[in-house]
């Protein structure tokens, strides 16, 4: 007889964070594994056993993934960087029926950018 070791994968979630949150971490899974014998294989047991998976070397990998903050953050950050891209050209090319905007104009409606999406000039530099 021999022991082999089962991981029994799921298919719970599309949003790998939300796998995240809900996963055991890697010293969890170390401590469940000192539990059972060093030298039993594992293997993962898909559909109910009808099928498993090998584990190897090669099986093992990470990367890193943006947090939802993080995430939320970026996107902030590329609606300003857009926002103010755009009011930058009007303000460097006016339109030929339309007076220039002044510098002042230009400022408020930067301040407005800021305020739209809930962040100060000053938050939005420390972040580029």
């Amino acid at each position: 007889m021999i022991e082999i070791v089962k991981l029994y994968t799921s298919r719970d979630e599309y949003d790998i964070r939300l796998a995240a949150e809900r996963s055991m971490t890697v010293r969890e899974l170390i401590d469940e594994l000192e539990r059972m014998n060093e030298d039993a294989k594992v293997v993962f047991d898909n559909d109910n056993g009808y099928t498993y998976g090998i584990i190897c070397s090669g099986s093992i990998d990470s990367d890193m993934y943006e947090t939802r903050e993080e995430e939320e953050r970026r996107e902030t950050i590329e609606g300003i960087d857009s926002e103010l891209e755009d009011l930058e050209y009007e303000y460097s090319h006016p339109d030929e029926d339309d007076e220039p905007m002044s510098d002042e104009q230009y400022y408020e409606k930067r301040r407005e950018i800021f305020k739209s999406y809930g962040m100060t000039e000053k938050e939005y530099n420390s972040y580029k």
